[in-house]
């Protein structure tokens, strides 16, 4: 085909050339004008004719470039919206999970606080119950101290008195006495065992 072409286009300008060879005639030259700009239009009309072929694929080419480029920025930005979408839904579900961690602490913390004041509670209570016990241990013991001395303080002072103020004839009929107390309650048992 280009060989055609460029037979074909040999043969129309090699008239044009003769023809632009031959003489000068005066004034404004219309018919030399006019030779080349036929001349011109069969250049330009052969060159398209020649180059047709590769002006199309090259403009074919160019086109499914633009096109492939157009197609691949579709797909790169389905791509990037369907990541964005994925962080998008990872992050929700990121904000979500803080959310219940959040309510799981501070349920977790009002739990602690009530079990610690439950605990703190029972402590006090018990404290209290064993402080109330040691209080009243002691002051039994205190007070079986106190009657304990208080009877040993009565007898002393009793046996001071009666010391101060027995003479001997006293003693002697206080022994009398309680052997005769002593003799009573002897017959008496003796009389009831028979």
């Amino acid at each position: 085909m280009n060989r055609l072409a460029s037979a074909l286009i040999c043969s129309l300008l090699l008239p044009s050339v003769a023809f632009a060879a031959g003489g000068e005639h005066g004034g404004i030259p219309y018919d030399k004008i006019a030779l080349h700009a036929v001349n011109f239009v069969i250049l330009v009309g052969g060159l398209y004719f020649v180059a047709r072929t590769a002006i199309n694929d090259a403009v074919r080419n160019r086109t499914l470039a633009i096109r492939n480029e157009l197609d691949e920025a579709v797909r790169a930005k389905a791509q990037a919206q369907a990541q964005f979408d994925v962080l998008q839904a990872r992050l929700d579900g990121f904000v979500a999970e803080l959310a219940t961690l959040r309510a799981e602490g501070v349920a977790e913390s009002e739990r602690e606080a009530q079990y610690i004041a439950e605990r703190t509670e029972r402590d006090v209570a018990l404290t209290k119950s064993n402080t109330e016990r040691i209080i009243r241990d002691e002051t039994s013991r205190a007070r079986v101290r106190l009657q304990q001395d208080a009877a040993e303080l009565a007898v002393k002072i009793a046996e001071e008195l009666l010391q101060a103020r027995m003479t001997g004839d006293d003693q002697s009929r206080l022994a009398r006495e309680f052997l005769d107390v002593v003799n009573q309650d002897a017959k008496k048992e003796t009389v009831a065992h028979g």
